[in-house]
């Protein structure tokens, strides 16, 4: 064992140097994030406990790197139970690494595309036992032609059609499973988006029809397994034979995998049912019985939707000071909220000219009108667009796309806004819910709640209700905020329009049961609105 000891200190040596001779913006786009060594063990110790340990084991690691999951086999099987062992690796100089390293040990390294590999049925082998950590390249950095050939093999293969937006990963994980032999163990390390993103539907059905999904490990996003890397990590741990009847997943949150911090079993049955399955792993026990007192959500009281994206907010937005000494008339102007960081009180208030009192007032530059009119007409406007900060962004993708090119989204001022974004620690929120009193729009940085209908014929004639409304939003839990939403690499949050909306007001509908009656009645009680008497 000193020799597979000093064996892996090498690879971590040259592994740091070919790491140093390549930027940060390379790897993000190879998707190139080395595994670190004790996390690839402690996956392939976990392995060790579904194989027979009498029996020979078949090796494949599809997405080779430098060789940190043949390590962890080695440690955890020994070199006596490997029968076979093979990794792929497309980067020369990572595979010229793995070679001269791993070789000696058994392990036989191709330098080519897997992908090349799958559609040639060039193996060689059925493997047993994989191991995995796939590139995280995301969609927008595979051409047209790399997205449709991946989803041609995908779907020739597997039979299962792949989204377009879906990163390599997923068709990594789902083409390598097709080799392993039945019964064959699948442990793979890739981001925990696949649990809420659309374009993870057909991993997530794959991993409830195809497969027996044994282990769904998250780790604490605070905890981010590879440092280099703006992602959240999972291990996911397949066996390739279809799951038995009533079959429970065990999903596992924060520690390590052999001792986490929440433990939870869910049946398939569950997670075919759910389009998220972070509730499951977000750090609580997961209660099977909930309260089903209504189905109201956010979406059936509120039209929800991003706020305002400028393109070049350095340029098209301002303080409004400075717009007037650059001479733009109030025409060309609309008030707008500063960015959530800047923002630290939740109720706006409103000035006679309805601009915000805040202490920094911010406006954006919006207008339809013709560039030939404001050439004749407002010099002062025109010398701005035709400055040197405006030729600057002309060629910027928002911007070529809008008529005039200076014309804005356009957005109502909302009375009830959420922060889009935010970073959380224990039970800190990620998000804000704001009520805004002024004309100010929102910037995309928030989603913008435009009442609907009824609620919000109700709030013309009850304007002394808008401030319960506000307490009912701002009374949303942390946990069901995160719940809804998304979490990415160092416990940073978001949360997308749909996403909003699918929150139920279960718990909090309780406290106004005139919003029960909203949907049966599709109107508003006078006699009992909002907990009044």
């Amino acid at each position: 064992m000193d020799q597979i000891a000093d064996a892996e200190e090498r690879r971590q040596n040259l592994q740091q140097q070919l790491d140093a001779r390549r930027s940060r913006g390379d790897r993000n786009r190879s998707g190139q994030f080395a595994t670190p060594p004790d996390l690839a063990v402690q996956i392939a110790t976990f392995v060790t406990n579904l194989v027979d340990r009498y029996e020979p084991i078949t090796f494949l690691e599809p997405s080779l790197g430098s060789g940190a999951f043949y390590y962890g086999l080695l440690r955890a099987f020994g070199k006596d139970q490997i029968k076979d062992a093979v990794g792929i690796e497309f980067d020369n100089e990572f595979a010229t690494l793995a070679k001269e390293v791993w070789s000696p040990h058994g392990l036989q390294v191709m330098h080519a595309d897997f992908f090349d590999i799958v559609q040639s049925n060039a193996l060689g082998l059925q493997p047993s036992v994989l191991l995995a950590n796939p590139p995280y390249t995301r969609h927008h950095h595979l051409t047209a032609k790399d997205k449709q050939r991946l989803q041609q093999l995908t779907l020739s293969r597997t039979g299962i059609e792949v989204s377009g937006l879906a990163g390599m990963y997923v068709h990594f994980f789902l083409l390598a499973m097709s080799l392993l032999r039945n019964n064959g163990i699948g442990a793979w390390l890739i981001p925990s988006g696949f649990m809420d993103v659309n374009y993870g539907a057909a991993l997530r059905d794959y991993l409830t029809r195809e497969v027996t999904t044994i282990r769904i490990h998250r780790f604490d996003p605070t905890d981010v397994q590879f440092g280099d890397a703006l992602v959240t990590s999972s291990v996911v741990v397949v066996k390739r034979t279809p799951p038995p009847n009533g079959w429970q997943v065990e999903i596992t949150y924060g520690g390590d995998m052999a001792a986490p911090k929440v433990a939870n079993c869910v049946s398939i049955k569950t997670l075919r049912g759910r389009e998220k399955w972070s509730i499951f792993a977000n750090g609580q026990k997961y209660l099977k019985t909930r309260s089903a007192t209504t189905h109201i959500t956010l979406g059936d009281l509120f039209r929800i939707q991003r706020g305002i994206a400028t393109g070049a907010n350095d340029f098209f937005i301002m303080r409004r000071e400075d717009a007037a000494v650059r001479g733009i008339p109030n025409k060309f102007l609309k008030p707008i909220l500063p960015p959530p960081r800047h923002l630290t009180a939740t109720i706006i208030g409103a000035e006679n000219d309805g601009y915000p009192t805040l202490e920094q007032q911010l406006v954006v530059f919006d207008s339809d009108i013709s560039q030939r009119t404001i050439e004749e007409e407002y010099p002062d406007v025109w010398k701005f667009l035709t400055s040197e900060a405006a030729k600057a962004i002309r060629a910027r993708y928002l911007i070529m796309k809008r008529s005039p090119w200076y014309r804005q989204e356009q957005r109502q001022p909302a009375p009830y806004m959420l922060t889009y974004m935010g970073r959380s620690k224990d039970l800190a929120k990620p998000f804000r819910f704001i009520w805004n009193q002024s004309d100010a729009i929102g910037s995309n940085l928030y989603l913008l709640l435009y009442p609907r209908k009824p609620l919000a014929e109700f709030l013309d004639r009850h304007l002394n209700r808008r401030e319960a409304i506000f307490n009912m939003l701002d009374g949303i839990t942390s946990g069901m905020l995160k719940e809804s939403g998304r979490v990415y690499g160092g416990g940073l949050h978001k949360m997308e329009p749909r996403e909003l909306a699918s929150i139920p007001l279960t718990g909090v509908v309780d406290d106004f049961p005139v919003l029960g009656k909203y949907y049966q009645q599709d109107l508003f009680e006078e006699s009992v609105i909002l907990g009044s008497h």
